[in-house]
């Protein structure tokens, strides 16, 4: 069994609430399915949620959902700045600029003028 942050939030629950995967699933409504929660606590590096997933797991474990993205980060090996970011998708291009190449960044650099500019 994986023992990284977010397989220990929710097996956490699973075990202090006699839940199953299935439940946590339900719980966390149309962004959560039970083979999703399955995969994100038994694999070794699982994927980074998307922003609603991040929110649904939240109330489907009953924790903020600052310690769901903290660990979903850590989990999928990224890099966590300790900054105050507006928002999970904010706070998700932040933490894996790094990971892209020089044309990649230049390229999101862009991305943002142009939109910027359209204000």
């Amino acid at each position: 069994m994986p023992e990284h942050e977010l397989a220990q939030l929710i097996e956490k629950r699973r075990r202090d609430h006699k839940e199953s995967y299935g439940d946590i699933a339900e719980r966390g409504g149309e962004h959560l399915s039970k083979s999703y929660v399955h995969k994100l606590a038994t694999t070794d590096r699982p994927p980074m949620p998307k922003p609603e997933q991040i929110t649904a797991l939240a109330a489907a474990l009953g924790v903020p959902e600052d310690v769901v993205l903290r660990a979903a980060e850590a989990s999928a090996g990224y890099h966590v700045y300790e900054t105050e970011t507006p928002d999970t998708g904010t706070r998700i291009l932040i933490s894996n600029i790094e990971k892209l190449t020089p044309e990649q960044q230049a390229s999101v650099a862009a991305l943002v003028e142009f939109h910027l500019r359209n204000l």
